[in-house]
């Protein structure tokens, strides 16, 4: 993995919402098993985290991003309505002030942290994130994130159209069926550097 400059670099940590990745969550099966894979993710992701904390990432640039809507959705309102966002609305999931749409405790945000809401499956549509990245002169993101056929493909493509070098912290990332994890990794392949994130971390 070739090194870059921290200073253009953001790590972007997407949906580690209760609703999505958690015991209890609206969107997520129940398993034991499906829930035991996502906390090593949330585990994983978080010891990232605490690495920009704790400054051995000095000048990274770092994002949470999550799902959130008022009650009743009125930001769905008047938008084209896909099957994704009506069974969301149907579970009533990722309403903000709910459980459901918290972070989960390995990957909360500080209150100093940023964090985007976002409406959409994809980071990058509808939302402030593309100028968040120019204003920063952002030329690297390094995604980690639930769901990896979700949140993390759309936000891999997107950002590799627009011209970022992609890199996904794989180890960080999970889907409630395993095998749906492992091919949104494998048809990013050509597309990104997958790297482990203790790697990633010894790298720096």
């Amino acid at each position: 993995m070739m090194a870059r400059d921290l200073s253009r670099t953001a790590l972007l940590l997407l949906e580690y919402q209760v609703d999505v990745c958690a015991a209890g969550g609206k969107m997520v099966n129940q398993d034991e098993a499906v829930l035991a894979r996502f906390l090593d993710a949330r585990r994983t992701a978080g010891e990232a985290l605490f690495a920009c904390r704790s400054g051995r990432l000095p000048g990274l640039h770092l994002l949470h991003v999550g799902n959130g809507f008022e009650p009743g959705y009125p930001e769905l309102r008047d938008a084209r309505q896909s099957a994704f966002t009506q069974y969301m609305q149907m579970s009533g999931a990722f309403v903000r002030g709910e459980p459901g749409a918290a972070f989960v405790p390995e990957v909360e945000p500080a209150a100093d942290e940023a964090v985007l809401w976002k409406h959409t499956i994809s980071s990058f549509v509808g939302t402030d994130l593309p100028a968040w990245l120019n204003r920063r002169s952002i030329d690297t993101v390094v995604l980690a994130g639930v769901v990896t056929h979700y949140a993390v493909l759309s936000a891999a493509i997107s950002a590799f159209d627009l011209g970022y070098r992609v890199l996904i912290l794989e180890d960080a990332c999970m889907s409630g069926d395993i095998a749906r994890h492992e091919t949104a990794l494998e048809i990013l392949e050509p597309l990104v550097e997958r790297l482990r994130t203790a790697n990633w971390l010894a790298a720096r």
